[in-house]
């Protein structure tokens, strides 16, 4: 005999929670890369790393870098709506010069907070918190990320089993 709600002491039943993302969500691309412009080497170094290291029995043709900058708005919120993973590239650059005025964009704080469909954001630690010489932001701090830093074998699974 099954034992009700009461009997279990639970009010009601827990479902998973599931993105919820609207059937005509257009997506233009898998991952788009947001960082800051003092990165772009590194970002280059990061994009060719994903495709040759991580990606390299898989369809690779749809990342998009794309990099922070004020006159490039349009590009971030493009990205943020028309890909499926937002990567933040985070280094000091993007945490102390781009996330305080990217974070101030309604598409960013609507995708950051669940209040509008758009991509799943996704920090890219590029130091190790001990030998980081700056902090990463609260709202960045608390997300699940991806280890850029440790380039070991849970970092590869963890980026294989987040894509497919």
């Amino acid at each position: 005999m099954q034992k009700t709600s009461r009997e279990t002491g639970m009010d009601k039943q827990i479902q998973p929670s599931v993105p919820n993302y609207p059937a005509e969500r257009e997506i233009d691309y898998d991952i788009a890369i947001i960082y800051d412009k003092e990165d772009f080497q590194d970002v280059l170094e990061f994009k060719e790393h994903l495709v040759t290291d991580v990606l390299e029995s898989k369809d690779k043709q749809n990342i998009s870098v794309v990099s922070f900058d004020t006159t490039m708005m349009k590009n971030i919120r493009e990205a943020l709506t028309k890909s499926r993973f937002a990567f933040l590239f985070l280094t000091r650059s993007f945490c102390e010069e781009s996330w305080p005025r990217l974070s101030q964009e309604s598409v960013v704080r609507n995708v950051l907070y669940g209040d509008e469909s758009g991509c799943i954001i996704v920090p890219i630690f590029t130091v190790n918190r001990s030998e980081s010489t700056f902090k990463i932001p609260l709202g960045l701090n608390v997300l699940k990320g991806l280890r850029y830093c440790d380039r070991d074998q849970f970092y590869t699974a963890s980026v294989i089993k987040l894509l497919f």
